[in-house]
């Protein structure tokens, strides 16, 4: 009887024992996991809250879109140029009257500003249009034995980029400046020249300074948008100049 209580309880140790690698392995699988879950959760990191933007720190930024027409006289005097059919090659000439008259252009403007303190702006002003007349006829200087090409002039195009400085007050929705406004326009003379079964184009390009003196007034629509008009006259010879606009501005009434 002994003796088999002895056997028994060898036999309940053994089974125990055999039981204890399943059970580790489980305890082992638990705490892999709750490893795992901790670094996926929590790599260490403090997470704090995003920085906030300072819009009142940036600068009062203002876009403008519109049209403007002013006068100008050529400075086109002798000039030549070349145009090319194929592989022959041919030069012409245009000769400007000699009292030449002012002509009308009619450009579209691109406008970027930042506002200073007290009222005071500097920006860049962009224009491309096309000039009312002002066409000037050309003649050939050279030929082939096949004849020479038909030139005709068929536009005059007018690009300008200037910078601006100026003034402002603001009476309610309405505003009231000064500005002077500096820099270069230039004139693209374009020809088209027929040479047997070929076409094909040319210009010359003719440049100048421009410096203006402006009055502007505009109306704000919203706080943020307002459309208004310009006038003014060349400081450099009698041309006038006006235009119209509207505008954007990223702070409430062009900011400062």
């Amino acid at each position: 009887m002994r003796t088999l209580g002895l056997v028994m309880l060898a036999g309940l140790m053994a089974r125990e024992a055999a039981a204890a690698p399943c059970g580790g392995g489980d305890s082992g699988s638990d705490d892999s996991w709750s490893s795992f879950s901790s670094d996926d959760d929590d790599d260490g990191t403090p997470v704090g809250p995003s920085p906030q933007i300072d819009w009142a720190a940036m600068p009062a930024i203002s876009v403008e879109l519109g049209t403007s027409m002013f006068q100008v006289t050529s400075p086109l005097a002798s000039r030549t140029g070349t145009v090319t059919h194929g592989v022959d090659s041919f030069s012409y000439r245009v000769v400007a009257p000699r009292q030449p008259e002012s002509d009308t252009a009619i450009v579209g403007t691109l406008r970027l500003g930042v506002a200073l303190a007290k009222g005071l702006y500097v920006g860049a002003e962009g224009n491309i249009g096309g000039l009312a007349g002002g066409r000037v006829a050309a003649e050939m200087m050279s030929a082939t034995e096949r004849g020479a090409p038909n030139i005709e002039a068929t536009g005059v195009g007018v690009a300008g980029l200037l910078g601006v400085v100026g003034a402002r007050t603001r009476l309610g929705r309405l505003d009231l400046g000064v500005e002077a406004a500096g820099g270069v326009r230039s004139l693209i003379y374009q020809y088209e020249s027929h040479y047997l079964a070929c076409e094909t184009t040319s210009s010359i390009i003719e440049s100048m300074p421009a410096l203006e003196a402006r009055g502007r007034a505009s109306v704000w629509v919203t706080p943020h948008i307002q459309v208004g008009a310009s006038a003014g006259k060349s400081l450099l010879d009698e041309s006038w100049i006006t235009g119209i606009h509207v505008g954007a501005t990223s702070r409430v009434f062009g900011g400062p």
